[in-house]
C-alpha cells in the first residue's frame, strides 16, 4: 500500500509487515480533492485543509505517514482500483487511528447539551456508503469539525453494552442503529447476521451505483473483482458471494416496508435498502430442524426446506427459513410462500423446481411446522424467477355456514413484519367466488390462519 508521508507530503510504497504504523482519514468527497497525480507530479502546493490538517494532527499525535483514498491509489489502474477496494477494510482495521473529517460540521459539541449536536447528527458523513466500513473497522475513530476542531471519538471497550468513558458511542448509535456491542469492538461486525449488517447500510447512498455493493465487501468478508458498468447487477453478485461463504438465511429475509407495494419480485433484494427494519432477524435453526445447506445455481437456490401445504389451497406451500425475527414481541421464523412450477403437477414431495408466490417473506410462528405428521425438509430448487399470487392462480376456499367462498389472491402480506396478524397473514384479493354465483369484482383483505 501507498502512504503519505506527513512531513514531506510524497507517497511511498510498503509491502505487507514493512507498512509502518499510520492513520487514515474518513471524509466525504468534495470538488476540488488533490488526486494521485498531482502528488506525484508535484503539483501539491500544501493548500488543502483536509490534508493538511490531517497530516497535522497525525505528527502531532507522533504519527509520520497517513492514508487518504483520494491521492493515495492511483484510479487510472483498474487493477489498483480493485485490489484496493478489497483490501480497504483490512487498512481500515490495521490503522492506529481513523481521522473522520466532517466538512459540514463548523460547531463544537457538547454531549450535555443535546442542541449542540444536531449538525453532527445531521452531517453528510453519516449517509454515505464508504464510510460505513471506516467507522466500523478502526478501533478508534476521531472525529473532527471543518476546522480540525475534536468533536468526539468512537473507542472500543472491554464491556458489551456500555460505551466507554470518553467515547461518544452511544450517540453513534442513536445515529446509526449499529448496536453498542459492535461499536465497543466487544462483537465483530461479522458476528451480525447478514439482515442485520445490510439493515446499517439501507439508508446510505453512493456516487456510483455499483458502490453500494464494494462498500460493503469487507463488511461482508468477501472478495469480488470490480466491473464499474454492471450498476445493479453488482449488489447481486454480491449476495451470490455471500450465499458462497455463509450459513446465514438471513439474507433472504428482506422486503417492502409499505403494505401492498410489490418492489422487487426475484428471490435476491435489490438494494440494501430492502433490508430497512429487518435487523433484528437473526440465524435460528430449531434442534429438530437441523443445519439447511444451500447454494445458487443456474436452476436457482438449492436449498433443503420444510414444507406445509397452504389450507385450502391446492398447490401453494410455506417454505421454513433458519433465521427469526426476535424483539420484544417474542420470535417469529421467516417464511416464504412456494408453488411447484407446472411440471411437478402441485407435487412438493420430490427435489424440484419451485416459484417464489409473493413479493417477499412470510413471519410464521414456529409451532405451524412442529406437527408430528409434517414431513421433514426435502431438497428443493427456488426459482429466481417471481410469479404473484394472482398469476399463480392460488385459490383459498372458506365455507361458511351453507355458503362456499373461494377467494382468488393476489398478494400475500406483510411485506413489512409489523403487520404480522398472529400466526397468520393477510391475504389480498381482488375477486370473490361464491357458489352458484358469478364472480364479484371486490377488493379487500381478509386473514389467514394456517
Amino acid at each position: 500500500m501507498r502512504l503519505l508521508n506527513a512531513k514531506t507530503k510524497r507517497l511511498e510504497e510498503f509491502f505487507e509487515k514493512d507498512v509502518p504504523p499510520y492513520v487514515i482519514l474518513s471524509h466525504t468527497w468534495g470538488k476540488d480533492e488533490v488526486l494521485f497525480k498531482e502528488i506525484t507530479k508535484g503539483r501539491y502546493n500544501n493548500d488543502s485543509d483536509k490534508i493538511e490538517g490531517c497530516c497535522r494532527e497525525a505528527l502531532g499525535s507522533g504519527f509520520d505517514y497517513v492514508w487518504i483514498d483520494t491521492c493515495c491509489i492511483d484510479k487510472r489502474s483498474s487493477a489498483e482500483l480493485s485490489e484496493a477496494i478489497n483490501s480497504m477494510f483490512n487498512w481500515y482495521e490495521r490503522a492506529s487511528a481513523c481521522y473522520a473529517y466532517l466538512a459540514d460540521v463548523h460547531d463544537t459539541m457538547d454531549l450535555g447539551v443535546p442542541e449542540s449536536t444536531l449538525a453532527f447528527r445531521k452531517s453528510k458523513w453519516w449517509t454515505r456508503g464508504w464510510t460505513l466500513q471506516e467507522l466500523l473497522a478502526p478501533r478508534m475513530v476521531i472525529f473532527y469539525n471543518a476546522s480540525w476542531t475534536r468533536l468526539g471519538k468512537k473507542l472500543y471497550s472491554m464491556f458489551r453494552d456500555s460505551p466507554p468513558t470518553g467515547s461518544i458511542n452511544g450517540l453513534i448509535t442513536e445515529i446509526t442503529g449499529i448496536g453498542t456491542k459492535y461499536l465497543n469492538g466487544y462483537n465483530r461486525c461479522c458476528d451480525a447476521s447478514i439482515a442485520e449488517r445490510m439493515s446499517w447500510a439501507a439508508l446510505r447512498q453512493t456516487t456510483r451505483e455499483e458502490d453500494v455493493a464494494y462498500s460493503l465487501l469487507g463488511i461482508f468478508n468477501v472478495n469480488m473483482p470490480l466491473l464499474y458498468g454492471e450498476k445493479a447487477r453488482a449488489f447481486h453478485r454480491l449476495q451470490e458471494a455471500i450465499i458462497s461463504s455463509s450459513h446465514d438465511q438471513s439474507i433472504f429475509a428482506w422486503g417492502s416496508r409499505q403494505v401492498g407495494a410489490m418492489g422487487n419480485r426475484e428471490l435476491l433484494a435489490s438494494s440494501p435498502s430492502d433490508f430497512v427494519g429487518f435487523a433484528d432477524v437473526v440465524p435460528y435453526t430449531p434442534d429438530w430442524a437441523g443445519i439447511s445447506h444451500y447454494s445458487m445455481t443456474n436452476a436457482g437456490l438449492q436449498i433443503s426446506m420444510r414444507l406445509r401445504k397452504v389450507p385450502g389451497s391446492d398447490n401453494t406451500f410455506i417454505g421454513l427459513f433458519n433465521c427469526a425475527k426476535l424483539n420484544e414481541k417474542g420470535s417469529r421464523n421467516i417464511a416464504i410462500a412456494l408453488i411447484p412450477s407446472p411440471e411437478q403437477d402441485g407435487k412438493a414431495t420430490m427435489v424440484g423446481q419451485f416459484i417464489r408466490c409473493g413479493a417477499v417473506p412470510i413471519s410464521i410462528s414456529l409451532s405451524l411446522f412442529q406437527e408430528p405428521d409434517n414431513d421433514a425438509a426435502i431438497p428443493i430448487y427456488i426459482s429466481t424467477e417471481y410469479m404473484t399470487m394472482y398469476e399463480s392462480g392460488l385459490r383459498l376456499t372458506r365455507l361458511s355456514g351453507t355458503t362456499r367462498t373461494y377467494i382468488e389472491a393476489i398478494e400475500a402480506y406483510p411485506p413489512a413484519w409489523e403487520y404480522v396478524v398472529d400466526q397468520g397473514f393477510i391475504l389480498a384479493f381482488d375477486r370473490i367466488f361464491r357458489s352458484g354465483d358469478t364472480s364479484v369484482e371486490i377488493s379487500g383483505q381478509q386473514t389467514i390462519y394456517l
